[in-house]
């Protein structure tokens, strides 16, 4: 199902005041579930939304996340706690939950509300083209054939992310139908015939060109298979023209992952925070 109109025009507003997507594509996935969307509205028109998914774990339960949009005349702490409560009650009771949060504001409220924050990832970016030496492992383009082997090198390479490591190949096909979706934006590296590495680009509106996921076998780890594969994607978002910069999303516990993107020149630009209750 697709969301309600009303909430993309809302949501396509405030992308455009603040130059950014309010939701993740995870989020965005989740818009047409009524169940897993909280609306609140004055006057008919929409102010706030809140987003919920569930995230499949390895152990069996489910941890289920939340994000926010909020109108920007109405950031203020009180009306962003008003949010959270109508987003928080749609997750079963008792259940694992989380918080992402990218405004001061959202994270004033989510800690009166007695939430922590948990994990911090930052949005790095750097102009196009950059100069990234690629090793000499080549990568090919995405095969339709590659799906199974993708999902489950995703998931073995972001083991302990508990929703970039839990994809299923129903939430790969989920991507695929979003808009923004194109397979010749993905790469991957194969050795001996095993698909061991895969860079997974998106475009945005605004012109950013994202690498949305990159990841390498975790028993290759220290090859330079990930600068390869950062410079593949690179190379594939500067060759469009709609993108003149790249951008990625990257958990600042990693220090080895920070340090290799901060060596071609990107930048932190803004962070999302990740709040869960405090007890």
């Amino acid at each position: 199902m697709h969301a309600h109109p009303d909430i993309e025009v809302f949501l396509e507003r405030l992308r455009r005041h603040h130059g950014y997507p309010q939701l993740s594509a995870a989020k965005v996935a989740m818009l047409g579930e009524p169940s897993a969307v909280a609306v609140v509205a004055e006057d008919r028109t929409i102010v706030g939304i809140g987003v919920v998914a569930p995230h499949r774990q390895p152990q069996g339960h489910e941890h289920w996340s939340a994000e926010t949009a909020v109108e920007p005349s109405l950031q203020f702490v009180e009306f962003e706690r008003a949010v959270l409560s109508a987003t928080l009650e749609l997750v079963p009771r008792r259940a694992p939950r989380s918080v992402w949060a990218h405004r001061s504001t959202t994270v004033d409220a989510l800690s009166s509300m007695g939430f922590r924050e948990v994990r911090s990832l930052a949005y790095m970016v750097v102009d196009l083209p950059v100069d990234v030496p690629i090793g000499e492992q080549p990568v090919r383009p995405f095969e339709d054939g590659d799906r199974t082997a993708l999902v489950d090198l995703n998931n073995a390479a972001f083991t302990g992310h508990r929703e970039v490591g839990s994809m299923s190949e129903d939430d790969f096909l989920d991507y695929a139908g979003a808009p923004w979706f194109d397979p010749a934006g993905i790469v991957v590296l194969e050795i001996d015939g095993a698909i061991v590495g895969f860079c997974w680009t998106k475009v945005h509106d605004n012109g950013d060109g994202e690498i949305f996921r990159i990841g390498v076998a975790p028993d290759l780890h220290g090859r330079g298979f990930g600068r390869t594969l950062l410079a593949a994607g690179f190379a594939l978002l500067a060759a469009d023209d709609r993108v003149r910069r790249g951008s990625l999303w990257v958990d600042e516990s990693n220090a080895t992952a920070m340090a290799l993107y901060t060596t071609t020149g990107m930048h932190v630009e803004r962070r999302n925070r990740e709040f869960e209750p405090a007890l």
